[in-house]
């Protein structure tokens, strides 16, 4: 078995409908036995983000604070309802945080940024893993595209002060607060039939460790033309760079939507369905980092302009 059949089959099973039924249906069983199981209680709260229900999760999370109000459990009620993180984070591995902005762009804007998209699909050319040494196109690991330089220089003029405009948010809510400028890096991304990126973390590789908040910003036709593509965000402990396989936050590619989270942690984008090969079907995102305070970003190559480009903010 190829190295993405067995990675395709592991996250197939983590969130396979079936089982997580199953698995949910041998929690309440415990809790209706006893509903103070602090074990079933932290397995049902995870069940219920591995489905993206984080309302549910949360409600579970905080019936287990009232049991045990220790470092993890207040984590998890931070992760699930969106609120600022306690510090310091626990010590292990722990869900990864996030920020999810619904209605991030007006409708001018999104028609703007969706007619620039869909103008000419030769710009799109594919993705590749950086900062490996030749550069490789590794379809084992990733299959997406990217849009060219030009493209992207356009729509970072009126997207990017969007974003600089909640960076001292993210970086409080992210308890990244050191003082000035930060880099901001910006590409525009489709995934087709069959487009994926397998677990990894954006900051992993000591060349891209200036990385500290990651983003995307989800667009595409409405109503949706594709199935799939959903963020799994893995449980991480960024200190040590483990992550838990089995355990995730799951964030679904709702339109006009935009996500941040830390770039040390771990995440995975499921494989992508289109109704039809019409390119305009595809998933799209505006993606990419905020580097930490002061530092320039790695640049993979002397064309580095053609897969993304990066400015500096306030």
């Amino acid at each position: 078995m190829s190295e993405l059949a067995r990675s395709t089959a592991i996250t197939c099973a983590l969130i396979s409908p079936d089982l997580l039924n199953q698995a949910e249906a041998a929690l309440q069983r415990k809790l209706a036995e006893n509903p103070h199981d602090a074990r079933a209680l932290r397995g049902l709260g995870d069940l219920q983000r591995r489905r993206g229900e984080f309302g549910a999760a949360l409600k579970t999370y905080r019936v287990l604070q009232h049991l045990r109000c220790d470092a993890m459990t207040n984590w998890l009620v931070a992760v699930a309802s969106g609120e600022r993180l306690p510090w310091p984070a626990p010590e292990d591995v722990r869900p990864s945080p996030f920020i999810r902005i619904k209605n991030f762009l007006n409708a001018a804007q999104q028609e703007r940024l969706l007619a620039m998209t869909y103008a000419d699909p030769k710009i799109f050319v594919p993705a590749r893993i950086y900062p490996d040494k030749k550069q490789q196109l590794c379809r084992e690991r990733r299959n997406a595209l990217h849009a060219d330089g030009s493209v992207i220089r356009e729509i970072r003029r009126w997207f990017a002060p969007k974003l600089q405009c909640l960076v001292p948010r993210l970086a409080a809510h992210f308890h990244n607060g050191e003082p000035g400028k930060r880099f901001i890096e910006m590409e525009v991304t489709a995934h087709l039939t069959g487009g994926f990126f397998g677990p990894h973390s954006d900051s992993a590789n000591p060349l891209l460790g200036t990385r500290e908040i990651s983003y995307a910003y989800y667009f595409h036709q409405e109503p949706r033309r594709f199935d799939g593509g959903d963020l799994l965000l893995y449980d991480t402990c960024p200190e040590s760079g483990g992550f838990r396989r089995a355990v995730c936050s799951r964030i679904e590619p709702v339109g006009n939507t935009i996500v941040f989270f830390p770039s040390g942690c771990y995440h995975e984008i499921l494989p992508v369905t289109c109704r039809s090969d019409a390119f305009q079907d595809g998933r799209f995102t505006v993606n990419g980092w905020i580097h930490k305070a002061g530092v320039a970003p790695f640049r993979p190559d002397p064309h580095a302009e053609t897969q993304g480009t990066s400015e500096q903010v306030e």
